[in-house]
């Protein structure tokens, strides 16, 4: 098995004869499984084979990945077959409009900010006789927001972090982080559209009832606080800052 680091939806494959069929399973993911996935796939000894055709990409990728997975992040524009039981990691553009001149790294990066990106699993089966149902592909709810809000109401017991709390959680939190830090768990607590790219829904709830934890009143102590061991703003906050290091990092470069 191999796993293909790609920038393109469609891969060609070599039929060995005429009943053969290379069926397509595509899945969106977003950039915490796209790191998790090509990490397993190097734990598990598969060969990692980039096949990013655009230089721009290559550059853009190397910024948003952990730093032990950037080496294998490479511009090749050689021929590529997937077969069966590959798997492609996929980014790439929404939309690239009438043009198919390459874009750079700060076009690509604009892009992302809008959220006109795509992280996407591709896997290959050879399964002509399978009826596939589309259903199974799709999520249960429309609201992909739905994983999340479970999350986070057993984590902070339904506490939701609005505006009227902003004041609140500056004054408290200011007394043991710097403002670009406050700023940033803020944009990240009222911004869960854009931090879902950076995040996955359980590390995402996490730092939302953090912040729920420091602004709500003490007798409110949410589910969070036991997995954490920890019952002090300071700590519980320097926990996740800590824990969520490289995410963070990624958020005020694409997000703020």
């Amino acid at each position: 098995m191999k796993l293909y680091l790609l920038n393109a939806l469609v891969t060609p494959f070599e039929p060995e004869n005429e009943d053969d069929v290379g069926v397509f399973v595509v899945k969106k993911i977003f950039l915490q499984d796209y790191n998790s996935i090509l990490r397993q796939a190097i734990d598990q000894k598969m060969e990692i084979v980039p096949a990013i055709g655009h230089q721009g990409t290559v550059e853009f990728l190397c910024s948003m990945l952990d730093d032990d997975l950037k080496s294998y992040v490479k511009y090749n524009r050689n021929r590529i077959f997937l077969g069966e039981g590959d798997i492609g990691l996929i980014f790439r553009l929404e939309s690239r409009g009438d043009s198919l001149r390459e874009l750079d790294y700060d076009q690509i990066k604009a892009a992302h900010e809008k959220g006109a990106v795509e992280w996407l699993l591709l896997s290959r089966v050879y399964a002509p006789e399978t009826i596939m149902d589309p259903a199974s592909f799709l999520p249960k709810e429309n609201n992909i927001m739905s994983k999340y809000e479970d999350l986070l109401n057993s984590y902070s017991k339904g506490k939701k972090v609005n505006e009227s709390d902003k004041s609140t959680f500056f004054d408290k939190a200011r007394h043991f982080l710097n403002p670009s830090t406050l700023k940033t768990l803020w944009h990240i607590a009222t911004h869960p559209n854009c931090a879902l790219k950076c995040f996955d829904y359980g590390d995402y709830a996490i730092l939302i009832a953090v912040v729920a934890y420091v602004v709500m009143p003490l007798d409110a102590i949410p589910d969070i606080i036991p997995i954490v061991g920890l019952t002090d703003d300071a700590a519980l906050v320097a926990w996740a800052i800590s824990n969520f290091a490289d995410a963070l990092r990624r958020y005020e470069e694409t997000c703020m």
